[in-house]
């Protein structure tokens, strides 16, 4: 008997010890570590509150990344090639998908999202991230080239919203003429991605094209040096872009926006709001317009950009991660 009631605590005190550890277990957080853009509006903090009332069972821990786009590559970088686990989720650049897919430190995500939730999304922001015929990265927010203008200023001087660059470098002219130290127009011409970016869009819009039939590169027709040269006319023939506008990322475009001291101005859609916080000089002064084009005929063109969610090839958490 007294055999007996000793099992019978032995196994009790075994089954209490599992459920102990079942219940444990089922409790466990799992934590995800997400490095995205600085949290300056609180939206990134409200989006992960109402994730994680929806899934109680995981937790997301924000790393804000620096403003600038370069440093935030260099943080990312830095992170992903310890290879330790130790980043679950990545806010890419639409550039960066095929570079860290190159290296091996992302996870493909066909296995993770249906075709139905991709068909959701915009075709063409899905292709940047599909890298050989995987997926890799899904887009949250997308960008696209527009024309900024002072408003006022056109007004002021009787002018339209250029429908030409020939247009913009005449009304340039006009404005710069009757105002103090003012440029006509800029962009983020800087030896980086912003050039290339800006570039395409004077390539695009006199109808050249980096590939010819999709194929052949092309970048040494009539039409790629003349969107070359109307960028260098506009600095050394013309006087309307600043000399030192290589330098130019897109922060110092719009400093030098704020600063009013450009009538002009080739940005993102993310530039509206630091134009327009109450603390800014010409709130209420500017208006957004497509891009011009190089004939009266022609077609605007902005270069596609965004954001896109990426997990870590070494996450411990990947399908938490996809959640």
């Amino acid at each position: 008997m007294m055999k007996n009631k000793g099992l019978m605590v032995v196994v009790t005190l075994i089954i209490v010890g599992l459920l102990v550890n079942f219940a444990y277990i089922m409790n466990q957080k799992v934590e995800l570590t997400l490095y995205f853009h600085p949290d300056k509006l609180g939206f990134v903090s409200k989006s992960i509150e109402e994730f994680e009332q929806l899934n109680p069972k995981i937790r997301v821990k924000l790393i804000e990344l620096p403003d600038d786009t370069n440093a935030k590559y260099e943080v990312l970088n830095n992170a992903l090639a310890l290879e330790d686990g130790s980043i679950d989720i990545i806010d890419a650049d639409v550039i960066w998908p095929a570079i860290f897919v190159d290296a091996g430190w992302v996870e493909p995500l066909d296995a993770y999202f249906t075709e139905d939730e991709l068909s959701s999304l915009l075709e063409s922001a899905v292709d940047a991230g599909t890298i050989n015929n995987e997926l890799y990265a899904i887009p949250y927010r997308i960008d696209s080239g527009m024309l900024f203008y002072r408003s006022d200023l056109l007004e002021k001087y009787n002018r339209p919203v250029p429908k030409t660059w020939d247009e913009l470098i005449q009304t340039s002219k006009i404005i710069i003429n009757g105002e103090q130290n003012m440029y006509g127009h800029a962009g983020s011409w800087y030896e980086y991605e912003g050039l290339t970016c800006n570039y395409l869009e004077y390539l695009w819009s006199n109808d050249g094209d980096v590939f010819k039939n999709g194929q052949d590169l092309s970048l040494n027709t009539k039409e790629a040096k003349e969107a070359l040269r109307m960028m260098v006319d506009m600095i050394y023939a013309h006087g309307i872009v600043p000399p030192d506008v290589t330098t130019y990322t897109s922060g110092d475009v719009r400093k030098q926006f704020l600063d009013e001291n450009l009538i002009f101005m080739r940005d993102w859609p993310a530039g509206w709001r630091k134009l327009n916080e109450d603390s800014s000089s010409v709130k209420g002064k500017v208006q957004v317009a497509p891009l011009p084009s190089f004939t009266e005929d022609g077609s605007s063109h902005g270069t596609f950009g965004g954001w896109m969610f990426m997990i870590s090839k070494h996450s411990e958490y990947k399908e938490e991660a996809a959640e």
